[in-house]
């Protein structure tokens, strides 16, 4: 069980790497946020249905569903086409363009001269960087900054483009993690299970309820993402979250306030909303979009690992401790992490809506 679970934790890491990598690679400037958001509207989808499953299933026919899932996806993603910077970082230059049109949907003759002048574009792009990489992508997908053989040290200087990128995107793991998602899930769930009802639910149909409202939420960012921007959605995410942990923070004790429990499910109902709008899904699209080229899957790497580790330790050690100190301290330092989240993407993070990666590696060179 340890080690099919371990190996399992070594897919998901590697998939919630690639996927959004993949995703800005191939996806046009206009959609690319709302495809991107897309990772995290599926995660929580495959949450929901897991929580359905393991309710009404035994743990063995969980187990043949989630499997059948994963041979489903291996059957019908082998036919997807290679990201086309990918092909011309390894210097296949036809297969690139093959890929692009496949992905465009172009007809043979027709919309030749884009293809071509996005071609064009990546190699200009890719012709910045002298090295070219010609390791497996396995390998390079497990390089980490600093740390293995092979990475310069001038690229991920602080006030590099490759630097400045993995202080953002780390960062914004950072509070992605720090902002007390699971505590307000778990508060949630208690509300819902304490609520004066004569109905009694399950604590997986309650996981259901509120997995239901992140989904519903989740498809808001996806409609929204391209029109409103990146930033935008961050700002508001943190700073409502912190509005809804700083009400929490004063009435979350059930006992005492169990008059006012529809009251706090209604706020810790809008505190999931925010999340799921911006800091649930944006962390990742960002990850992707602001790395540049030659560094994206060692600096997306780097953060997925720091959004991990903080996984773990926010679960199994600070959301006990915070825990009990009681319901003002433990929501008020939420609420204060999530303040620092709206300080921190105000005065850090970059706008990304709609640019062409050659506009993003661009600015961010600039701005030292």
């Amino acid at each position: 069980m340890l080690i099919a679970r371990f190996i399992s934790g070594l897919a998901v890491g590697a998939t919630t790497t690639v996927t959004p990598m993949y995703i800005e690679e191939i996806a046009d400037d206009h959609i690319r946020g709302a495809l991107g958001v897309y990772v995290d509207l599926f995660l929580t989808v495959g949450t929901l249905c897991s929580y359905i499953a393991v309710a009404y299933l035994s743990y063995f026919w969980v187990a043949v569903y989630a499997s059948s899932l994963t041979l489903l996806f291996l059957v019908t993603f082998y036919f997807m086409p290679e990201s086309p910077i990918y092909l011309l970082y390894k210097g296949h230059k036809e297969d690139a363009e093959k890929a692009l049109k496949w992905l465009r949907g172009s007809v043979q003759g027709q919309d030749d001269k884009d293809i071509q002048e996005d071609i064009l574009g990546l190699e200009k792009l890719l012709g910045e960087y002298s090295v070219i990489d010609t390791s497996s992508i396995l390998t390079r997908i497990l390089r980490i900054p600093c740390f293995l053989k092979g990475v310069c040290w001038s690229n991920v200087r602080v006030t590099s483009p490759a630097g400045k990128a993995t202080f953002i995107v780390t960062g914004l793991m950072f509070f992605q993690q720090v902002c007390g998602l699971d505590t307000v899930i778990t508060f949630s769930v208690c509300l819902i299970q304490s609520s004066r009802r004569r109905i009694v639910y399950s604590q997986y149909i309650c996981y259901v309820i509120v997995t239901v409202i992140q989904i519903l939420a989740v498809v808001v960012s996806c409609a929204v993402v391209d029109r409103i921007g990146r930033k935008v959605l961050l700002i508001v995410s943190s700073s409502s979250m912190a509005v809804c942990l700083a009400v929490l923070s004063l009435n979350s004790d059930l006992n005492k306030t169990s008059y006012y429990s529809w009251v706090l499910m209604l706020v810790a109902s809008l505190y999931i909303v925010a999340y799921s709008v911006g800091f649930g899904p944006l962390p990742w699209v960002l990850a992707a979009e602001i790395p540049p080229t030659d560094e994206k899957e060692s600096i997306e790497s780097t953060a997925n690992v720091v959004s991990w580790v903080l996984s773990f330790i926010v679960n199994q050690f600070v959301n006990n401790a915070i825990g009990n100190l009681g319901g003002v301290v433990s929501y008020g330092v939420f609420c204060s992490l999530c303040v620092g989240g709206t300080v921190f993407v105000a005065t850090v993070v970059p706008e990304t809506k709609r640019k062409p990666r050659e506009q993003i590696e661009s600015e961010l060179g600039v701005k030292n």
